[in-house]
């Protein structure tokens, strides 16, 4: 038994670094460092602007400006015809007790395009057999509106905008 400074006792038993040991996990780290890289790397090149747009939405937007992102399920990205779509579903936090309800859905700056999916676009959990529901799409844009829709990239709208309004997806649930 050695003492360091005459007063904590210190105990060496049986030390041994098993270098082959140790090895193997630097090379397990270093190989999981890789495919998560490779990984990246992947992804960056396969959906371009991807990766930027989600780096900024999570680096500039503020998290109650985010935190729905978090309760979206079944999600999934598609690279079809020049075009990435993201698709997912983003279930109500809470069950909603109202005999008749409205939703629209839209972004205010018009800068994200807002689709229902073709087959089933809305579904009710848990809701009674006898409510109703009816979903509307956009209306296809005047061509006064779609004279002011190419005016957007010299003067953008801001997310206090209600023009994206017009654009509207929406959904209407009547229960009795």
């Amino acid at each position: 038994m050695s003492t360091i400074s005459n007063s904590i006792p210190l105990v060496v038993k049986n030390v041994r670094v098993s270098v082959a040991r140790y090895m193997r996990f630097r090379y397990l780290g270093l190989l999981l460092l890789a495919m998560l890289l490779g990984g990246a790397v992947y992804v960056r090149n396969s959906y371009k602007g991807f990766t930027t747009g989600f780096y900024r939405q999570m680096r500039y937007a503020s998290v109650r400006e985010n935190r729905n992102l978090w309760f979206l399920i079944d999600y999934w990205l598609e690279y079809k015809n020049s075009a990435l779509t993201l698709h997912f579903t983003l279930p109500l936090k809470a069950s909603v007790a109202a005999k008749a309800m409205a939703i629209e859905i839209y972004d205010p700056t018009i800068f994200v395009d807002f689709e229902f999916a073709k087959d089933k676009p809305i579904a009710l959990s848990g809701a009674p057999p006898q409510c109703q529901m009816t979903y509307d799409l956009p209306h296809q844009p005047t061509p006064a509106e779609q004279a002011r829709l190419s005016q957007l990239d010299n003067v953008p709208l801001d997310a206090s905008s209600t023009y994206g309004e017009t654009f509207a997806n929406k959904i209407f649930v009547k229960c009795p």
